[in-house]
């Protein structure tokens, strides 16, 4: 039981580090975003928090990767866009 438990644990951080890695890709060229979805380690309830700055250490240090709340209510140019992913409130 142990080893399928160190497996999964392995798994999980493997998909943390390639996410932090496309995440610091995208973040040196334009200012990135990050909303929680509903299987990911946040609140199960709307609002859900930002994700925890841990999970994209990599992307942080660049400066330009947000952890953002879910929904997520933001201006861009003269349109007022309100971002969920994909939970109904």
């Amino acid at each position: 039981m142990q080893e399928i438990y160190a497996r999964i644990f392995e798994d999980m951080k493997k998909s943390l580090i390639d996410i932090d890695e496309l995440c610091l890709d995208l973040a040196q060229n334009v200012t990135v975003d990050v909303m929680p979805g509903e299987n990911d380690p946040s609140d199960d309830a709307l609002p859900q928090q930002a994700l925890n700055r841990a999970y994209f250490p990599k992307s942080y240090a660049c400066g330009h990767l947000n952890s953002v709340t879910n929904p997520y209510l933001f201006t861009l140019e003269d349109a007022t866009i309100l971002g969920t992913s994909g939970i109904s409130f």
